[in-house]
C-alpha cells in the first residue's frame, strides 16, 4: 500500500484566542472546534481572519493533512493562515481519526472501520456555517498527499457543498474514479511533482488502492465536468523551476480543471519552491 508514515513533530497550538465575537480586529483569532460524529470525538483547528466587518459573510477553506499527520501540524507548515488574514477567509484544519482519511477505496483501515470522513467534512461545514459568518456559496477544500486522495472522494460526493478543490501530490483513486458522479460542476486544481517518490506522478498500481496518474486524474475531472479530455499544455518558467500547466478545454458552466506539473518536484509541500498555497487560493478566486 502506498501509505507512508514519516516522522512528524506534532505541534498543538498553545493559545486559542476565543471570545464571544468570532471576528475581531486581532490578527489572530483561533479556536479548536470539537463535536461528536459517529460517536467519535472529532476536532478541527479554525483560524478566523482579523479586521473583517461584523456582518460580512466570508469564504471557508478546509485543509486535509497527509497520512500520519494532524490538523495542527499541517496548519503550521502551509502558510495558509497568512493568506486568510490577507484576503479575509476562514481556514479550518481537521484531523483524521487515525493515520489516514477514509478515501473511498475500501482498502484502508478507516474505510474498513466504517469511518465517514465525507460526512464529517459536511458536518464541519454546517457547524461553522451555524455562526452565520460563512458564505456557503464559497466553500473550498485543499488536500495534501493522502488528504488529497480523500479530497477527490469528497468532491465526487459533495460538489453541491464545495465550489472548488485543490490537491497537491494527491491523485485520484481508481475505485473512486469509477464511482464518481458529482451533482454539480466543481472547479478542480491538481499539482504534482514529477520526482515524487511517495505517490508518483505516474500513479500507483496496488489493487483496490490503485491511484491514477496526475494526468489521468485531471482527465477524469475534465470528463466529470463536461470538458474535452484532451488537455491544453502550456510550459511556464517559475523561479528557475519548470512548471507545465495542463488545462481542460470547453468545460460546461465555465468550470475550470487544471493540473500544475512541477518538473523535478518532490512530495513535500512546496511552500517556498512554487508557493503552492498562493496558487490554490488564486485558483479559488480568493485573492482577487
Amino acid at each position: 500500500m502506498y501509505t507512508v508514515f514519516r516522522p512528524q513533530i506534532i505541534i498543538f497550538a498553545a493559545f486559542f484566542g476565543f471570545s464571544c465575537s468570532l471576528f475581531s480586529e486581532s490578527e489572530f483569532n483561533d479556536e479548536r472546534v470539537n463535536f461528536l460524529y459517529q460517536d467519535r470525538n472529532r476536532f478541527a483547528e479554525v483560524h478566523y481572519p482579523g479586521g473583517v466587518e461584523e456582518n460580512e459573510m466570508v469564504p471557508l477553506v478546509i485543509a486535509f493533512h497527509g497520512a500520519g499527520d494532524s490538523g495542527p501540524n499541517f496548519r503550521d507548515g502551509t502558510g495558509l493562515n497568512r493568506l486568510a488574514d490577507q484576503f479575509g477567509f476562514i481556514m479550518a484544519y481537521p484531523s483524521a481519526t487515525g493515520f489516514n482519511w477514509a478515501e473511498g477505496c475500501n482498502c484502508i483501515r478507516p474505510d474498513l472501520d466504517g469511518v465517514d470522513d465525507v460526512g464529517f467534512a459536511e458536518a464541519l461545514v454546517d457547524h461553522l456555517a451555524a455562526t452565520g459568518r460563512v458564505d456557503t456559496e464559497r466553500v473550498f477544500a485543499i488536500g495534501y498527499s493522502q488528504g488529497g486522495v480523500f479530497t477527490h472522494h469528497l468532491a465526487c460526493l459533495k460538489s453541491d457543498i464545495f465550489a472548488g478543490v485543490a490537491m497537491y501530490a494527491g491523485p485520484m483513486g481508481r475505485v473512486v474514479s469509477k464511482n464518481c458522479d458529482p451533482k454539480e460542476p466543481v472547479n478542480v486544481l491538481l499539482a504534482h511533482g514529477t520526482d515524487d517518490k511517495v505517490l508518483p506522478f505516474t500513479g500507483v498500481e496496488d489493487g483496490l488502492g490503485t491511484l491514477l496518474s496526475a494526468v489521468e486524474s485531471t482527465r477524469k475531472w475534465a470528463q466529470f465536468n463536461g470538458c474535452f479530455t484532451n488537455l491544453k499544455t502550456q510550459p511556464v518558467d517559475f523561479l528557475s523551476e519548470k512548471l507545465i500547466i495542463h488545462t481542460a478545454q470547453f468545460c460546461e458552466d465555465d468550470v475550470r480543471v487544471q493540473l500544475i506539473e512541477w518538473s523535478g518536484g518532490s512530495h513535500s509541500w512546496p511552500r517556498r519552491e512554487i508557493r503552492i498555497e498562493e496558487r490554490m487560493i488564486a485558483f479559488f478566486g480568493l485573492s482577487d
